[in-house]
């Protein structure tokens, strides 16, 4: 039979690794708005961004490691190309806008919690 306290221990490091926080979600924000993809995956990486604004709307600080998959996932369609495929892009203007919503929100944000959205040493 598990002790109680470890039992505590084990579930609340469970909890932190399912969650991901604002300062690290806007990082994530700021590189995809960086990349290059197909408009396909542009399509898909959408409907996730959408989801993930709306977990950031709700003005949490702490975001599931599972959306943030989702919208990661979406993006990563892009590694194979087949010849013939649509040509990468930067992000199309609705797409552009979401992400910068997300980056003025995740930013107050972490800026509340006293992170710059730069800090390493958080968890």
């Amino acid at each position: 039979m598990p002790i109680p306290e470890a039992e505590g221990e084990r579930k609340a490091k469970e909890t932190d690794e399912e969650r991901v926080t604002a300062d690290a979600v806007l990082r994530f924000v700021r590189l995809l708005g960086a990349v290059r993809l197909p408009v396909e995956s542009w399509t898909r990486t959408e409907s996730a961004l959408q989801r993930l604004e709306e977990a950031v709307a709700a003005g949490t600080g702490v975001y599931s490691a599972e959306l943030v998959g989702e919208v990661e996932k979406a993006a990563s369609g892009h590694r194979i190309i087949e010849a013939g495929s649509s040509p990468v892009t930067p992000p199309p203007d609705p797409i552009r806008e979401r992400l910068n919503r997300l980056i003025h929100a995740l930013t107050e944000q972490a800026e509340g919690d006293g992170h710059s959205g730069d800090d390493q040493s958080r968890r």
